[in-house]
């Protein structure tokens, strides 16, 4: 199929893959030709026999069976998305166009003239009718500002339209401030967890919540003490972002101050993975290594081996999280509890100026 979509005659509008005990692969083209419709039907199935040699597709351990009468190409009329009006609490309303399939519509953004709220004109594909996505306002300003003190960060509401602008705000708020106490902590851990509790959840947005924690871990003046009242939330919090973040591909790793977190998505194909930290300075992002091959001279690290799939029924697990703490205040008074009642943590190497906490879940 790859070939196909690279053609300059054809576009993929869309994809959708089923894999049950067989497979049910649809892709939606779009075709800039001067053919008939019937010529263009005939031309696909062609191209689409010449990629799979002898009718069958072979990728690693992977192989598709595929015959001559199991494929359908028909001509769809999607129609084009209706001219449509959305409404935001937080970033205004905008009024879309009438808009061709696969085509994205564009507006100025209410706030920021020098930005652009997007919306793509999708096809069904269930229906093979024309749709429209939800409205891309990430360039967008929030309508109102928010507040230029943490304390007041507990009257703001968190969702998937104002999640960025308030990771992103309260990251600035907690690096102008010189220390956090006690009330600054639990609210700004409150907002991370209602940020981690959006159903979009991207590389990015997990990255700033990632910064987040790193900032709180590094702003915690000499006299407090009380990190542990957060402490569960905070694991949840970075538990809840990884496992809902939205990445290509099979594994993901993303660094800050202090923390690294790795996420592998689990599948029949699992030979073992090993999560280690390289290296690690205190301030800087530590240095990650994630693979299926345990590395040597390193300064922690986990490894799950291949005779997991044993124990465990993979067909059950979607993804699995690797966490690292390169400071363990978070951890104070606990490290013996945690490593008395989990085995998926490991201190790694400690000495008189450095330690440091592993730990890896799945969901």
């Amino acid at each position: 199929m790859m070939t196909l979509s690279q053609d300059s005659e054809f576009a993929v509008a869309n994809l959708a893959i089923q894999i049950k005990s067989s497979c049910v692969c649809q892709v939606i083209l779009k075709a800039n030709s001067s053919l008939a419709a019937s010529e263009l039907i005939s031309r696909i199935e062609r191209k689409i026999h010449g990629n799979l040699t002898h009718g069958n597709f072979t990728q690693g351990q992977l192989m598709l069976l595929v015959a001559s009468e199991h494929i359908a190409v028909e001509k769809l009329e999607p129609g084009r998305c209706k001219a449509q009006e959305t409404v935001s609490k937080y970033k205004g309303t905008y009024k879309w166009r009438l808009t061709n399939p696969t085509e994205t519509a564009q507006t100025r953004c209410i706030k920021n003239r020098d930005g652009n709220a997007t919306r793509v004109c999708s096809i069904n594909m269930e229906t093979g009718k024309s749709q429209w996505e939800k409205p891309k306002l990430k360039q967008c300003k929030l309508l109102q500002g928010l507040p230029d003190k943490i304390v007041d960060l507990a009257n703001i509401t968190i969702s998937d339209e104002n999640a960025g602008d308030a990771a992103q705000h309260i990251l600035n708020l907690i690096n102008e401030s010189p220390t956090l106490d006690e009330d600054e902590t639990k609210i700004i851990v409150s907002k991370a967890s209602d940020i981690s509790q959006c159903h979009e959840i991207s590389m990015n947005l997990t990255q700033m919540i990632l910064q987040i924690i790193s900032a709180v871990l590094g702003k915690q003046n000499n006299s407090a003490s009380d990190l542990h009242e957060v402490r569960n939330e905070i694991l949840r919090i970075i538990e809840r972002a990884g496992h809902k973040m939205e990445f290509f591909g099979r594994t993901a790793n993303l660094t800050a101050a202090s923390l690294a977190l790795a996420i592998l998505r689990v599948d029949h194909t699992f030979e073992g993975m090993a999560f280690s930290i390289r290296s690690y300075n205190e301030g800087a992002d530590p240095e990650v290594y994630l693979g299926e091959v345990p590395l040597g001279r390193i300064l922690a690290s986990i490894y799950l081996p291949k005779s997991l799939r044993e124990r465990i029924p993979l067909s059950s697990l979607h993804t699995i999280l690797f966490n690292f703490f390169g400071q363990t205040s978070l951890f104070k008074n606990t490290l013996s509890d945690l490593f008395c009642e989990s085995p998926g943590t490991n201190p790694g190497p400690q000495n008189e100026s450095t330690s440091s906490l592993m730990m890896f879940h799945s969901v």
